[in-house]
């Protein structure tokens, strides 16, 4: 080269070649990592997006319809609002396999209104357990629950064989404290999940197993809290007895006076007659003990007639 710099342009950028320094002379840029590409649109649907759905297209399921009751007064609420501003966007029906899982009462309004398109996104809830827990979230979060409300849920939990309880049979002590365990992991799961203590879903189960058709029908209609509802089922179920050995010979008792007759006894006639006397004072304390017991049986009985009664 005769000149002592020489000038290379390469897109458009002038690098220098000097004699004292040297500098690589880049011809062209290789081996550039690629820039990263926006990823390819899917064109299929976002179900996660709320979007218009033909109501003729949605189902309902009992398993997700029963869990809650319909308040009349909150249905005719929503059934002026959606007159008035038709169906709000912001506030889509929520749907799990084309079967609604929350917006029940926003559903029955639509149809009674004969809308034909409604606002709903599907979710793709990982099964059945799953879609139920976000129903009954969704239900406890957004409005307070009664207890006629907590009564019917927990009922309509335990109808499931999963959360329900299983039968109890009465088999033998081991089985009866397999079921008693069973029955408080039960309970101890449906109580985190309608937000109550075990003991509260304990009531209602004892409610709905002992209490009188007119008390159940009073807690159903809000017209009895669960807690004075079961102290109706406490006050009229009798206690459990605790077990009591039955009346029987005092052998310990018997054992002592015998031992007792043979040191002080000289000959085989007075100890006869000493075993004679013990054995007489045995049965009598026997026929005092069982006599004790009816009398106390009797009185029991009468008690709890003149609860009944009244």
């Amino acid at each position: 080269m005769s000149s002592e710099v020489e000038k290379k342009t390469i897109n458009n950028t002038t690098i220098e070649d000097r004699k004292d320094v040297t500098v690589p002379i880049i011809d062209e840029i290789k081996d550039t990592p690629p820039v990263p590409s926006e990823p390819e649109q899917d064109d299929t649907e976002d179900y996660a997006t709320p979007c218009q759905w033909a109501i003729t297209e949605i189902k309902t399921s009992e398993l997700f319809s029963s869990l809650f009751t319909r308040n009349p007064t909150v249905l005719e609420s929503i059934e002026k609002d959606m007159q008035e501003n038709s169906f709000d966007s912001a506030h889509p029906l929520v749907l799990w396999n084309d079967v609604i899982v929350d917006g029940h009462c926003r559903y029955d309004a639509a149809k009674k209104l004969k809308i034909e398109d409604v606002w709903a996104v599907s979710i793709g809830f990982t099964d059945e357990d799953e879609a139920i827990e976000y129903a009954i979230r969704s239900q406890r979060d957004r409005r307070n629950l009664t207890d006629a409300d907590r009564y019917h849920l927990i009922l309509q939990l335990d109808k499931r064989d999963k959360r329900g309880r299983k039968p109890q049979q009465d088999n033998g002590d081991t089985n009866k404290a397999e079921n008693n365990a069973n029955s408080g992991k039960s309970a101890t799961r449906t109580a985190k999940l309608v937000d109550v203590s075990p003991s509260t879903v304990e009531h209602v189960r004892r409610i709905a197993d002992k209490a009188s058709p007119e008390v159940r029908d009073k807690v159903q209609a809000g017209n009895m809290t669960i807690n004075e509802a079961y102290k109706t089922v406490a006050e009229t179920t009798p206690a459990k007895a605790k077990r009591k050995r039955k009346a029987g010979p005092d052998y310990k008792g018997i054992l002592k006076a015998l031992t007792q007759a043979i040191k002080c006894c000289d000959s085989d006639k007075e100890l006869a007659e000493a075993i004679t006397k013990v054995i007489d004072q045995a049965q009598k304390q026997q026929a005092k003990s069982k006599a004790k017991e009816q009398v106390d049986d009797t009185v029991k009985k009468k008690k709890h007639t003149k609860r009944k009664v009244k």
